[in-house]
């Protein structure tokens, strides 16, 4: 299993952090789903993100592991 962390400014945006299993591809078919700490978070301009894997699974460990973020830009 990988679980995965995305730090915004030094802090987790998950209270859930998401796991994909050895046989998933992607979070959103996972057994345990992330949870977004208050359903979604803001960026402003100098925010800072980082993706860290807190988990590796054995033997291949995540090997080839690509990653998405979408992000939707409100109009204010």
């Amino acid at each position: 299993d990988i679980q995965i962390d995305v730090l915004k400014n030094g802090v987790s945006v998950f209270s859930t952090l998401p796991i994909i299993a050895t046989s998933e591809f992607r979070t959103a078919t996972a057994g345990i789903q992330q949870v977004i700490i208050g359903g979604n978070f803001e960026i402003s301009a100098g925010s800072t993100l980082v993706v860290t894997l807190t988990q590796v699974g054995s033997g291949n460990a995540g090997a080839g592991l690509k990653g998405t973020l979408i992000f939707n830009n409100p109009v204010i």
